[in-house]
């Protein structure tokens, strides 16, 4: 399990998605950041991270279901050009 997981890590941050969600994620964040504790004085930055948990339940699915997609996407791109290439033999 241990291997699986560290594969799949490794996938997804050798893809473009992973700095991207990292960074759309970090921008988010800041900007609850200044709003909660800067502009509104609470002391606190757990106020802004309980808010970006809910973008954490619409976000995570988005990305796990365009990961899925990229992947079959690249495999039908797989079959089709083994298709393609078997049927130029003949």
């Amino acid at each position: 399990m241990k291997a699986i997981y560290k594969k799949e890590l490794q996938s997804y941050f050798h893809s473009f998605l992973g700095p991207l969600f990292i960074g759309a994620f970090l921008l988010l964040l800041g900007i609850y950041f200044a709003v909660y504790d800067l502009f509104m004085g609470y002391p606190y930055i757990g106020y802004a991270l309980s808010s970006v948990t809910f973008l954490f339940l619409i976000a995570i699915p988005v990305v796990i279901i365009g990961g899925i997609l990229a992947a079959l996407a690249g495999r039908m791109k797989e079959i089709e050009g083994g298709e393609e290439d078997e049927a130029s033999k003949y």
